[in-house]
């Protein structure tokens, strides 16, 4: 049977980033010599302003010893991007959590990611923190 009802298509979402700073998490065969080529890449990213990073056992992989990478950067302005083509490394296209704050607390959330990202935890393996500034 026909009906005149329309039927909403679902449309697939849009990736838009607009911030000032996001924490990017990268999962895939990461190793020692992986880590160092990751932040190689990184620190000839132009448009990273400050950054930490992390690379740690993941916890909660099928994987035993799978690792992954926690990158907490800082733009040197508000990017407005609509793919996270700039920040992928090596084919593999991070998880993006863009700070939360506004205004006065801004300052406040981008220190407290740099020190997520920075500190050392039980399944941390490598850490690394840059400024540009």
């Amino acid at each position: 049977m026909f009906s005149c009802v329309a039927q909403e298509a679902e449309v697939p979402k849009q990736f838009r980033l607009n911030a000032m700073s996001c924490l990017l998490t990268y999962n895939g065969d990461f190793n020692s010599s992986k880590w160092q080529d990751f932040l190689e890449w990184v620190m000839q990213c132009e448009h990273f302003h400050r950054w930490t990073a992390t690379m740690e056992q993941s916890l909660h992989s099928a994987q035993e010893q799978r690792l992954h990478v926690h990158l907490f950067v800082e733009f040197g302005r508000r990017v407005d991007w609509n793919s996270l083509r700039l920040v992928s490394f090596d084919n593999i296209t991070p998880n993006c959590r863009v700070t939360q704050a506004r205004g006065p607390r801004m300052r406040e959330a981008m220190d407290q990611s740099y020190f997520y990202a920075w500190a050392w935890k039980d399944s941390s393996s490598q850490n690394f923190f840059r400024t540009n500034a």
